[in-house]
């Protein structure tokens, strides 16, 4: 999909790929769209807000989960951005909320070497 780079590297593509992705009403979609853009490799501090403030919009605690799980091993280790992740993880369940937690230790192991 070509739409995925030029996402991930024009701020106007970028704009209208949240805008997008603000209308759409499954929250299975929304995960999926978001996956896509987070990928594989690493995502910027710009990004990786984007992908946190969409997530807004996303009901489902179990797909938010998932994309908090996904971002957390290619964001930035910035302590603003962890605090904003942590943010929208603290409206999960104890359980969702745990695994995107996790997700975040990475960022201890990096502290600790």
């Amino acid at each position: 999909d070509q739409a995925v780079p030029m996402a991930r590297r024009d701020p106007g593509v970028q704009s209208a790929w949240f805008a997008l992705l603000a209308g759409v009403n499954s929250d299975y979609e929304q995960r999926q769209a978001l996956d896509s853009l987070i990928g594989h490799d690493a995502v910027d501090e710009t990004l990786a807000l984007a992908v946190l403030d969409s997530l807004g919009e996303v009901g489902s605690g179990h797909e938010t989960a998932q994309v908090l799980r996904a971002l957390a091993a290619a964001m930035p280790a910035d302590p603003a951005l962890i605090e904003r992740y942590r943010a929208v993880a603290r409206r999960l369940s104890d359980h969702e909320r745990g695994q995107a937690e996790r997700a975040l230790d990475r960022f201890a192991a990096a502290q600790v070497d």
